[in-house]
């Protein structure tokens, strides 16, 4: 209850400072100024007058309220320029170093409906879509789906996967709001994410079921040369700053580990996978 308390005053501060302030304009209105003949139905009252400031106080506030971002991850046009060499040697092996660091820590079976978030041409779902009961795969860019729904098809037509289990989606993680999956998972696309609080709160609110599991593999912290010139919204991520934002959207963390390291332009980077628990 306290967390919610505290998540709506962060997102409602402006309005509420211009509440109060709108008080306190109101109060001081009534005490200086006030109404000679009494018959004002305001300015007469002091509760009244107050009131009136708190409710003049946050609709002039809420004018510099700025809109939220839209979730998403990086804009389309840098992957469909990218898509169709997606799956080099060095991302397919990344893929299946996660997909066994995963294995080792939590169990996929035919049970588990599981949601591959930031799928890209599917390198991870791919991987274990033959172990679960169901798997949806989502991703923002259409030129990654379309691959990705390119090799499915193929992988359909050799009866290696079934059609019947797996539902691929093109938006933002907005686009899924039934509380059904047992696993979220995503692999190096939560640093292409603006608003990593809203994502992690959106799926532990409206996607992971309670206790569910949501695993996120990405890049420890870098100096941001790991993209070269193109800019990301995050150059990695520092492991206790991306727990405690999880916490907040109430999913308790139970293991983070350093578990690869990627060789790439003459420089080393680590990689992380953060496992947490879904509370709500």
């Amino acid at each position: 209850m306290m967390i919610r308390i505290i998540k709506y005053i962060k997102s409602q501060w402006l309005i509420l400072a211009g509440g109060a302030t709108g008080a306190i304009g109101g109060y001081l209105y009534w005490y200086f100024i006030g109404c000679s003949s009494g018959t004002c139905p305001i300015t007469s009252s002091p509760l009244n007058s107050t009131l009136y400031g708190i409710l003049m106080g946050g609709l002039l506030f809420s004018i510099f309220k700025k809109e939220n971002k839209k979730v998403k991850l990086k804009e389309e046009d840098y992957f469909n320029q990218k898509a169709g060499n997606w799956d080099s040697p060095m991302k397919s092996e990344m893929a299946k170093k996660f997909v066994a660091e995963m294995l080792k820590n939590i169990n996929l079976d035919n049970e588990k409906k599981v949601l591959d978030y930031g799928c890209g041409t599917g390198l991870v779902g791919m991987e274990v879509a033959h172990l679960v009961k169901s798997l949806v795969f989502l991703d923002s860019s259409p030129a990654m789906v379309n691959v990705l729904e390119d090799k499915l098809g193929k992988a359909f037509e050799k009866q290696k996967l079934s059609s019947k289990n797996i539902k691929v989606i093109t938006g933002d993680i907005n686009k899924y709001t039934t509380k059904d999956i047992d696993v979220v998972f995503s692999l190096m696309a939560l640093h292409h994410v603006e608003d990593v609080q809203r994502v992690l709160e959106h799926i532990s609110t409206n996607i992971l079921k309670s206790s569910g599991l949501l695993v996120i593999g990405d890049l420890r912290e870098e100096n941001g040369s790991f993209h070269g010139d193109e800019k990301v919204p995050h150059n990695g991520f520092d492991i206790e700053n991306l727990a405690r934002q999880i916490e907040f959207s109430e999913m308790e963390v139970i293991t983070t580990n350093t578990y690869n390291t990627i060789q790439k332009n003459g420089n080393e980077y680590e990689q992380f996978i953060i496992i947490a628990k879904n509370n709500k």
